[in-house]
């Protein structure tokens, strides 16, 4: 069961901080107007590969924080269990140093990953089945740790613009959609036919995406379940501190 766990985690660990995409900064096309995000026009997402672009350049500007929440179903040893995952993350100006936290549960499984790290090194703490491990290896790339990855999953160019406001010298954009992505199947392993979609996304005009929210349905081993999943970026996050268990690992 221990060993379970841990892969769960570490799973959980790839999948929510995001892989590098490849995309470069602020030369990636779709370039939006003074009031709409890069890759973002008045009818909506036109190129989400330039707003994610955008969205990783604008993090990296200042410090920020950010929260995932995950609830559905998945499969686990062949059975269909209630399944839910929070991340939480702490990055400096620069995207260094950062840290994160991700709790992950499915059925009678329990895993937490702490995670911090600086420019030279990335230290984890992983705690499952009652045992600790802890690892070491390279700092993540700015666009895992903007879950550019993660985000993407969920975008496409069906978004239309459903309203604009204007908030402390921002403009403020939501844009929603009844059309579920190609690529959220992926997201439970053995789900289909994915149904009842709504997505709402809010970017700034310069590329950051302030707020997600998702539902869907999906057929799962032979019954419909429902996911929800949430994100929310705060500006001006909280220090990141360098915590003590981080000599356990070095």
């Amino acid at each position: 069961m221990q060993r379970t766990a841990t892969t769960l985690a570490l799973v959980a660990l790839v999948a929510l901080a995001g892989c590098s995409l490849p995309f470069a900064g602020s030369d990636a096309p779709g370039a939006g107007d003074a009031t709409t995000a890069p890759g973002v026009t008045a009818e909506g997402i036109t190129n989400e590969t330039a707003l994610l672009a955008a969205h990783v350049d604008a993090l990296g500007a200042q410090s920020y924080e950010t929260d995932i929440v995950i609830n559905g179903t998945i499969i686990r040893e062949e059975q269909s269990v209630e399944f839910s995952r929070h991340q939480q993350v702490l990055v400096a100006e620069g995207y260094s140093p950062y840290q994160y936290r991700v709790t992950e549960t499915a059925g009678a499984s329990t895993a937490q990953f702490d995670v911090w790290a600086n420019e030279s090194a990335q230290f984890v703490r992983v705690q499952s089945g009652g045992n600790t491990q802890y690892q070491r290896g390279n700092p993540q790339p700015p666009a895992s740790l903007a879950s550019a990855s993660f985000i993407d999953t969920f975008v496409d160019d069906s978004y239309t613009v459903e309203s604009t406001k204007e908030e402390d010298g921002h403009t403020y954009t939501t844009v929603t959609t009844d059309t579920a992505p190609d690529n959220v199947t992926n997201l439970v392993q053995g789900a289909s036919d994915v149904s009842n979609f709504e997505g709402t996304i809010i970017v700034t005009e310069d590329g950051r995406v302030h707020a997600m929210s998702i539902t869907m349905e999906y057929m799962l081993n032979g019954s419909k379940e429902t996911m929800t999943v949430e994100y929310q970026l705060i500006q001006n996050g909280a220090p990141v501190e360098k915590p003590s268990w981080v000599s356990g690992g070095e």
